[in-house]
């Protein structure tokens, strides 16, 4: 029976490999022939839906056949066929609108005459709204338009569909009826075309770089882009480095790197010399290329040192093992999002010498999908039929915490990404809130003792935080009525532009260790979902308190009224705080309304911010939290 399930896969695989190959035949007449008409896109964009159709049923019965050690190799070949196919579909639609609308103009102006599309000499940038990306969108695009031959309505069509994010819907629906290219620009360069704003913006982009925290290829390659894109757009707007600006950019960039890094660029300055901004980018450049290198060689040998292993499946099923590497080819290539090998995210091996919690913590800071471990999902709308192999749940059999299981049977916590009803809730560890004033006061803060079981959720909502030029920021606040001052970040009081004053509060910690608030500065915000404006001033400090809560609560057995909107709708995962507002403010935001969500569960409570989640919380888990006492002088 195994040898006929065997023969039975081989031919599975070759149908399935000859209907993936339709899909790049088609892809490949859609690029070779930019003329196509009406007709013949309709064709191809049925065709397509038909391809889809066929690889879905025989990839169903593939996966029916293999054993569940394979099954996620060949549920990522499935998931790589979805990608092309869906960006495929997109791409002739555009061209179907680009058709459609070509036929509308021509037929308006002279039904003898007969337009086609050019094909463009390079793909069509974007413009998200955010003025230092501006300068460089409208160069490419007005080039590529010059050089198109497209008519003028068509060229308004292609900066339509240009604007994204916050410049999607700028043209309003006269100026796309009348098809009137040079009003757009107009609109679009008196919103824009400010140099001021876009110079401030790339020394704002400069004065908030992401400190690296470890030397990688990834890591260091992102901050020299960064960096480099925004010295370059000052540059084009004729702000050269020269005197002190070169050393202060200079020094924002050796700020931002790691401590391996920034000792070896040390080694490289001459005492009493200034550093140079290109010597230190020529310096950085080579690093990158450096780590490149090794990582790739390290990646090398742990591929090796794993195809070395045969697995007892190899050696049962040796033919199936081939045909599924053959078959994925193009998934093969792929880069892992965790060390920046080229093998996949699940074949990690600095990714498996992690813990349960630390593996669940890492693919969500990646943004990837818990189920399928891919880029842009969610586990709800994966398309993965695969499930845990150990519990049956939503989640890849290498999240799974056997510790957490095995410590309350009646939990059904899952790893997984929770639903998110109108209303989100979660359970958080206690935070120790911060207290400080003028005069020496002591404040002791309490998170989950390790005897116990409760868990201690505080009050949070997201804000919209006003900036300089008057526009808003969504901002993480912990409302906390212990505290006699607030506080804001520093990465969150730069990034609003917030004027300073001295301060010179000093914070003692845990074990003595002190700190020092130097500054002071008033932070306007308002509710995001009311009328509600406040304006307080805040001490400036690294942060306030950290991430809330310490880790992912499940709330899904929680019954929650409709129709309440949760000032947090995030609540229940990890996530920093960028301001903490203390008891000032505190009751001044506080509803009379409020909710019980049942015994051993946490209350709803009505606040200007909308509803907050708050309370006690009995479940099996145990936190680490201990007890920390803070002196404020």
């Amino acid at each position: 029976m195994e040898l006929e399930s065997m023969r039975k896969l081989k031919g599975l695989f070759r149908q399935r490999g000859q209907i993936e190959q339709k899909l790049v035949r088609t892809q490949l007449t859609l690029r070779t022939q930019s003329s196509m008409t009406l007709a013949q896109l309709q064709c191809a964009e049925k065709k397509l839906v038909v391809i889809y159709s066929e690889f879905s049923h025989f990839h169903s019965e593939i996966m029916a056949l293999i054993p569940d050690e394979a099954s996620d190799e060949q549920d990522e070949i499935y998931c790589t066929f979805e990608d092309r196919h869906t960006e495929l579909s997109n791409h002739i639609q555009k061209r179907i609108n680009a058709a459609t609308q070509m036929q509308s103009v021509s037929s308006s102006v002279s039904p003898q005459v007969i337009i086609q599309q050019q094909p463009l000499k390079a793909p069509i940038p974007t413009f998200d709204g955010n003025y230092a990306n501006w300068p460089k969108f409208k160069a490419i695009f007005q080039d590529l338009m010059a050089q198109s031959g497209d008519s003028e309505a068509l060229k308004l069509y292609h900066l339509d569909k240009a604007l994204i994010g916050s410049a999607a819907g700028i043209l309003d629906a006269k100026i796309i009826n009348e098809g009137n290219y040079k009003q757009a620009w107009k609109v679009l360069t008196d919103r824009y075309e400010n140099t001021r704003v876009i110079v401030e913006s790339h020394i704002q982009g400069l004065l908030t770089l992401e400190k690296m925290s470890k030397a990688t290829f990834k890591e260091l390659d992102g901050l020299l882009t960064e960096a480099t894109g925004h010295v370059e757009g000052l540059r084009y707007q004729k702000q050269q480095l020269t005197g002190i600006s070169e050393h202060i950019v200079v020094h924002l960039i050796v700020s931002a790197l790691d401590d391996s890094t920034r000792m070896a660029w040390e080694r490289t300055q001459q005492r009493s010399v200034l550093p140079k901004y290109e010597q230190t980018i020529s310096f950085l450049k080579t690093s990158c290329q450096v780590l490149e290198q090794c990582e790739s060689s390290q990646a090398f040998s742990q591929r090796t040192a794993v195809k070395s292993k045969v697995s007892p499946v190899n050696n049962k099923m040796p033919s199936l093992k081939t045909n599924a590497v053959t078959s994925s080819s193009s998934k093969s290539s792929g880069s892992c999002h965790f060390c920046g090998g080229s093998h996949l995210n699940f074949q990690c091996e600095e990714f498996k010498q992690l813990t349960a919690t630390q593996r669940a913590e890492k693919v969500r800071a990646k943004g990837l999908c818990f189920n399928c471990l891919r880029k842009r999902r969610q586990s709800k709308q994966c398309t993965s039929n695969n499930t845990c192999r150990k519990c049956s749940r939503k989640h890849h059999t290498i999240l799974h915490d056997d510790a957490e299981r095995n410590s309350s049977q009646d939990s059904k916590a899952d790893i997984a990404a929770p639903k998110q009803p109108v209303a989100n809730n979660q359970p958080t560890v206690v935070q120790p809130s911060v207290s400080v004033v003028d005069k020496p006061v002591s404040t002791t803060c309490s998170s989950n003792h390790v005897s116990t079981s409760k868990t201690v959720l505080l009050l949070t909502a997201v804000v919209q935080a006003i900036d300089e030029h008057n526009q808003s920021h969504p901002c993480r606040v912990l409302l906390d009525s212990g505290s006699q001052v607030n506080f804001v970040t520093e990465k969150m009081a730069t990034r609003l532009g917030c004027s300073r004053m001295p301060a010179n509060v000093s914070i003692t910690g845990i074990n003595a260790l002190r700190s020092l608030a130097r500054d002071k500065v008033f932070v306007k915000f308002q509710s995001s979902y009311g009328d509600f404006q406040a304006n307080i001033a805040c001490l400036v400090t690294t942060k306030v308190p950290g991430t809330i809560p310490n880790r992912t609560i499940d709330f899904s057995s929680w019954e929650l009224p409709e129709g309440i909107q949760l000032a947090d709708p995030h609540f229940f995962q990890p996530e920093r705080v960028d301001m903490l507002i203390g008891g000032e403010l505190f009751f001044d935001l506080l509803k009379p309304d409020q909710i019980s969500l049942g015994d051993n569960l946490p209350q709803l409570r009505d606040t200007h911010l909308a509803w907050v989640v708050a309370g006690v919380i009995n479940e099996p888990y145990i936190s680490n939290a201990a007890i920390q006492h803070v002196n404020h002088a």
